[in-house]
């Protein structure tokens, strides 16, 4: 749904877009079949190793961090967060913007899409790893960048929903570690609470569970 949101506001081919927080690569993938020149930034190591083992022509996936790309000035056309930007200390994400206004050309875009603290999905994973406070401040910080003289210039705002699909609770297991592997070691003592509030707010729709999941689009112009 990211990328599709995406790409009916930006014409993606031959454009050079940086990933910031690619995780696994899927998405800068996705963004890659569209036709972009995507570099994916992710902090983990063992991410970097499983994106670029994925990689094809069009992309490429270094290890680095929010505030410190490692990719030369005003050198591309695209830096997104999708689902990364809460990941990023609170006061360490005006230094990520900084640099995003660095890598990227001037009239260049930045796309933000980050989930809100509440739905069915958030509610069944506070039990394991609590966000409310880290979304919280990073939707506080992109609406200050929208009211600030910073450089970025707001072009839209979105809210949507997310359906999150799961063929059992195991399956919510795994993409809950795959997000986060530090969670596996929470997970021995909340797994029993996790399970009660997966099977109250999951719904049940003949072959899988769905949760859902709010979260906010922001599209900015990027200038020096």
């Amino acid at each position: 749904m990211h990328t599709d949101k995406l790409s009916t506001l930006i014409e993606l081919r031959n454009k050079k877009v940086i990933d910031i927080g690619a995780g696994d690569g899927a998405t800068a993938l996705k963004i890659a079949a569209l036709g972009a020149l995507v570099t994916g930034i992710e902090i983990s190591q063992e991410k970097v190793a499983i994106a670029q083992a994925k990689a094809v022509a069009n992309t490429c996936f270094l290890l680095g961090r929010a505030e410190a790309l490692p990719v030369p000035d005003e050198s591309q056309d695209l830096a997104c967060f999708f689902f990364s930007l809460h990941h990023i200390p609170l006061d360490v994400q005006d230094a990520a913007f900084n640099e995003v206004r660095r890598v990227v050309k001037s009239g260049g875009r930045m796309h933000v899409a980050d989930p809100l603290p509440d739905g069915t999905m958030s509610e069944v994973l506070k039990v394991v790893d609590d966000e409310t406070h880290m979304r919280t401040g990073s939707h506080a910080n992109l609406d200050r960048l929208v009211q600030s003289a910073s450089g970025f210039s707001l072009i839209t705002r979105d809210e949507y929903t997310i359906v999150r699909r799961f063929t059992d609770f195991a399956a919510l297991i795994r993409r809950t570690v795959a997000v986060d592997p530090a969670r596996l070691e929470r997970l021995p003592e909340v797994q029993n609470e996790l399970e009660r509030r997966f099977q109250e707010l999951a719904v049940w729709e003949g072959d899988h569970y769905t949760l859902l999941q709010p979260c906010v689009m922001y599209d900015f112009s990027v200038s020096s």
